[in-house]
Order: C-alpha cells, then sequence, then structure tokens
C-alpha cells in the first residue's frame, strides 16, 4: 500500500487506516455525515479517542473544503465517490493528529496526489541511457 507521490512516501487511505487500527492506540471511531448527499452543506466528521487521552479529536470534510481546494469536478474518485474522499480526508486529518506515531510520517496517498495537478508534476525518474 506505499507508493511514492510527488516524491514523497505515502500509503493508501486503507493502508493508514490499518497502521492505525493495528497499532491498538485507537480507543473508538465515530463517523457523522451532515447535509444533503454531496451538496451545499454536506460535511463529514470523524472522531476519534486515543486510550490514555481524556478527549477525543473531530476533524471535519466538507463539500465547501472540497470546492476550496479545487477538487470539486476533479477526473477520478472525486467525481465517481466524492462522499468517500470526503470521508478519507476527515479520517486522514484526525489520525495524523492523534495517532501520527502510527503512521510513521508518512503521507496519504489520496491527499498527496491532489496536491499537485497532473500537468505540473516533474518527472524524477532517472535517464539510464548512458549507463554501462
Amino acid at each position: 500500500t506505499i507508493m511514492i507521490v510527488n516524491n514523497k512516501p505515502s500509503i493508501y487511505g486503507d493502508g493508514a487506516k490499518a497502521l492505525v487500527q493495528r497499532s491498538g492506540l485507537i480507543e473508538y471511531e465515530k463517523d457523522e455525515i451532515k447535509g444533503e448527499r454531496w451538496g451545499e452543506g454536506y460535511a463529514c466528521t470523524v472522531t476519534l479517542k486515543r486510550r490514555n487521552q481524556s478527549e477525543p479529536i473531530s476533524r471535519t470534510f466538507s463539500y465547501a473544503d472540497a470546492q476550496r481546494a479545487k477538487l470539486l469536478g476533479k477526473a477520478g474518485p472525486w467525481i465517481d465517490y466524492p462522499e468517500r474522499q470526503c470521508y478519507w480526508r476527515a479520517w486522514t486529518w484526525a489520525a495524523r493528529d492523534v495517532a501520527s506515531d502510527a503512521l510513521y510520517g508518512l503521507s496519504v496517498y489520496e491527499e498527496q496526489i491532489d496536491l499537485v495537478e497532473p500537468n505540473r508534476r516533474i518527472d524524477r525518474t532517472a535517464d539510464i541511457k548512458s549507463l554501462d
């Protein structure tokens, strides 16, 4: 589940969740959806409670956040599965804040791939034509 995206080791969302779950650090997770299905007012909130911490951490990602980040209408999962992408954003933010030690500093693929437009990415593959 690990790959390099924009020259940074990244892990797919489900791989990140597996690391956090396997760590045993999380006491509970709560997911909450508000608003109409993927439109104005839609928001996904993920709450994670770490063992031995008194307060849970909640993070929200909304339709308005996706709009601000210019993710709406973006080819791929933002068109096909916007609710799922919204969940992963909220979950990733919460996991980074409550269990960053379980993620080992890895970025999450779903966010990393959205940082730079595909036509602006730099190809960093090595030119091996001159090697013996």
